[in-house]
């Protein structure tokens, strides 16, 4: 793991599927491009073509603490192929 902070920020990007920037994180879907969400996410997944992906679960509340299980479910289901490759607890 980098050491500080400045270098992790270069190993890895930050972004929302959402609609707008949340927070710091930078808005990556395009409604009239990608009407299901799901989607948006699936073609930010094939751009980076990444070698992990990272998820926080939560057992508590997911919108400000992870996925829920529900959500979990959605993505693994949707980005199944993508998904299963790269897999990874957010802490690995």
């Amino acid at each position: 793991m980098p050491s500080d902070a400045k270098d992790y920020d270069q190993v890895m990007e930050k972004l929302a599927i959402a609609r707008y920037d949340v927070g710091l994180l930078k808005a990556s879907w395009d409604l009239n491009v990608y009407p299901d969400q799901w989607d948006a996410l699936l073609e930010a997944i094939i751009e980076r073509n990444p070698k992990k992906i990272a998820i926080n679960v939560s057992p508590n509340y997911a919108h400000a603490d992870g996925l829920s299980h529900y959500e979990y479910e959605q993505l693994t289901k949707k980005c199944q192929s993508l998904i299963n490759r790269a897999l990874c607890p957010a802490n690995d």
